[in-house]
């Protein structure tokens, strides 16, 4: 397709999968570009493209996961069989999410996402240099047309264009080359759903289902020297031959059949490439507002499976990292416009924030007991760079199993491969803690009230030894007693009919209780029973109390607590009892449930002026989710990805009469609350109906309390499919 000279907005170099999911991400942001193909179709070959969890956390964010979903299986684990001496190693991949897909399923899937009109093929950029005017990167195209654009994206692979521009050294060869395709098993194969590699002397094959009837296989081989990638033969038969001649003797024969046996239009072979690491921790990948993704920025062998994931994960941080700048200057018309350029080129750059957390206590809370953590409180901790660690404080848990004592019965659930696990609070707010810069946690700091300065209208706390402190923006986090929620104006929580004590047993030998949460009820108790790790079990027990109890009548005393909590269990099962008989005592707590209505987070406002409360202080709910933490976390996410591009901007103001700043910080805030809204009313209500049932209500509100929850949850586990989203 011929192009004449013009100016463009945004212009991506590429159309493979990376170029692709930057357009796609751009656009979901609000932005249009336009994708720039050399050659005259979709770039498909290369066979199959494994994506991990990671990859499909990305490919959520783009809208196109669940469509591909539908196109691959999912993968158990995978499995490496040693030739030399018959070896086998088996990795499971546990709860984390992998498939194989096509790529010409990828290709198109996000192709058929973007507006039309936004792929241009036949189009090849053979260089790019910089307007003297204005400083516009300007692409020179093979027909003699040219592009400019206010941004270059470079998404053109290893001979890429626009990594030349910029300066960025060529990629190295691995002495390996790889041949890969697919074979179609018509009446499906047997293979089941790994991952096989069958390694031998220099040569190592590997096989991976795509769905029933497909399979991806690849065949890793040395080359000798430095051998030019152009010697490598286009020819499919050829290559073919060639790799079966190779693999003949050595390896097992369902491998070769399956090589012999492949479709022979998807067979093609490609020598390795990579780019140390040591060049990519010092190399400047960007000029001007010139960057580049994928494999121009970072190609790597294929040996982790990530090569693809990555450049989608680039895709996602290029337009988050672009959108404020674009959002400003959006309207501006075409000219020298330096300051823009400079923007752009600090989104790419991207800087922190700093702020201070008041803590009242002495020392960190880490009371409380245990918190379970669903997969959306993970996929939070995922953003926040804490969830590898935690992983490793507590095993996964498969399901949760409930026995009712009134009849026996019994009625299981599986998790499948959403994760949950059952962390210490204390391990939870150590990582978290650990994770700060030196300094940003000030404890034994009580704030008592909070006002608005008449000046500047910023926010100033009175602390409760005299002193004050005057923020730009305050965040309360400060529980169900919030000073801040008072400020603010929100309505005081609501306490349950219900109290819960909690507490830790430790089985120096080991429990045999298996991975699940258990529930036994009874008729107005309930004890929970979770894993923590092999040596560590977390319970609870639910009860009644009667009437609006004061929480201040509850005894503070763990024995006392103890001994109360066994009187009251006395018809449980006999390993529950002497679960919470010798449990660890510091461990022991006991605390009155509340809930805040779900029709009040409905019309709530939960801010005020540069002012909002998050966690507890805006929604706390009762345990009977599990979602009460993990809703904080998602929180965290949510308020500092709506407050970046407000704090960005205006960073380094003075703290004076900045009413301009403040309206900014202010609608950044709304924009929290706007998104956090929805989600929070549909936990509370769900937790709410399940509260109001274990109070024994009434037979009409228990008719009413099943119906609703028949109606609106009757996926009982949608609550954990949630995505807070990216930092």
């Amino acid at each position: 397709m011929e192009v004449g000279d013009e100016e463009l907005g945004i212009a991506i170099v590429g159309g493979g999968i990376c170029g692709l999911a930057t357009a796609l991400a751009l656009h979901r942001k609000g932005f249009t570009s336009v994708v720039l193909e050399r050659s005259e179709s979709l770039r498909a070959t290369g066979g199959g493209i494994t994506i991990r969890a990671n990859g499909w956390r990305a490919l959520d964010e783009l809208g196109v996961a669940s469509k591909l979903r539908q196109t691959a299986l999912p993968l158990q684990g995978a499995r490496d069989i040693y030739l030399h001496n018959g070896k086998q190693q088996k990795i499971s991949y546990g709860g984390g999410e992998a498939r194989c897909l096509k790529r010409s399923d990828l290709i198109t899937t996000l192709a058929e996402s973007l507006p039309v009109g936004t792929i241009r093929l036949g189009c090849q950029a053979i260089s790019v240099k910089l307007d003297s005017l204005t400083s516009y990167p300007t692409l020179q195209l093979h027909n003699g047309s040219t592009i400019k654009a206010k941004v270059v994206i470079g998404c053109d692979g290893t001979k890429s264009v626009v990594a030349d521009f910029i300066g960025v050294k060529p990629s190295k060869p691995f002495m390996l080359s790889e041949v890969r395709g697919f074979t179609v098993y018509a009446d499906g194969h047997n293979f089941g759903n790994e991952f096989v590699q069958v390694k031998g002397d220099k040569n190592t094959i590997g096989r991976l289902p795509v769905h029933e009837n497909l399979v991806y296989w690849f065949v890793t081989h040395q080359v000798h020297g430095r051998q030019d990638p152009s010697k490598v033969s286009k020819d499919p038969e050829l290559i073919r031959q060639f790799t079966l001649q190779s693999i003949l003797e050595e390896f097992p024969s369902e491998m070769v059949d399956m090589i012999r046996k492949s479709e022979l239009e998807s067979v093609s072979q490609v020598r390795l490439r990579y780019r140390p690491p040591w060049e990519i921790l010092v190399q400047n990948f960007r000029k001007g507002s010139v960057t580049v993704a994928g494999d121009a920025m970072h190609v790597m062998g294929p040996f982790i499976g990530q090569g693809g994931a990555a450049g989608i994960e680039d895709a996602i941080v290029i337009a988050r990292s672009l959108a404020p700048a674009l959002a400003k200057n959006h309207y501006k018309k075409w000219s020298g416009r330096n300051g823009m350029m400079v923007e752009v080129g600090e989104a790419f750059d991207k800087k922190g924030f700093t702020s201070v957390v008041l803590e009242r206590s002495e020392s960190l809370r880490a009371t409380g007991g245990g918190i379970v953590i669903r997969a959306n409180g993970w996929r939070a901790l995922d953003e926040l760079g804490v969830a590898s660690k935690l992983r490793q404080t507590a095993q996964p848990l498969q399901g949760v199993r409930e026995i009712y004592l009134n009849d026996g019965k019994q009625r299981e659930m599986a998790y499948g491969g959403w994760e949950a696990r059952c962390l210490k609070r204390s391990d939870l707010i150590a990582t978290l803690a650990e994770s700060l810069p030196v300094g940003t946690i000030r404890l034994g700091c009580q704030a008592i009230s909070v006002k608005l300065d008449s000046l500047t209208s910023h926010p100033t706390l009175q602390l409760h030894n005299g002193s004050t402190i005057k923020a730009k923006v305050l965040i309360g986090c400060d529980g169900t007693k919030s000073v801040v929620a008072d400020f603010v104006g929100v309505k005081p929580s609501k306490p349950f009919m219900l109290a819960g004590v909690r507490g830790f047993t430790v089985y120096p030998g080991g429990h045999n209780f298996g991975n699940e949460l258990v529930m036994v009820k009874g008729d107005k108790k309930t004890i929970g029973r979770i894993p923590v790790h092999d040596n560590l079990v977390s319970w609870f027990v639910t009860h009644q109390v009667h009437g609006r109890q004061d929480p201040s009548e509850f005894s503070k005393d763990p024995e006392l607590i103890r001994q109360l909590t066994l009187q009251l269990i006395e018809e449980f099962p006999s390993e529950m009892v002497d679960m919470i008989r010798k449990s660890d005592l510091e461990s022991v707590s006991h605390v009155l449930l509340r809930y805040r209505p779900p029709w009040e987070i409905l019309v709530e406002k939960f801010r005020k002026g540069s002012v909002t409360v998050a966690g507890d202080a805006m929604h706390v709910m009762g345990p009977f989710l599990g979602q009460g933490g993990s809703a904080g976390i998602e929180d965290a996410i949510v308020i500092a990805r709506s407050l970046a591009p407000t704090l960005a901007k205006n960073y380094d103001r003075r703290s004076s009469g900045r009413n301009g700043m403040m309206v900014e910080v202010g609608e950044a805030l709304d924009k929290y609350v706007k998104e956090r809204r929805m989600r929070l009313v549909m936990l509370s209500t769900q937790t709410y109906l399940l509260g109001m049932l274990q109070q024994n209500p009434g037979p009409m509100l228990k008719f009413v309390c099943l119906i609703l929850l028949a109606t609106l949850f009757s996926d009982v586990t949608r609550h954990t499919r949630y995505d807070c989203g990216r930092l």
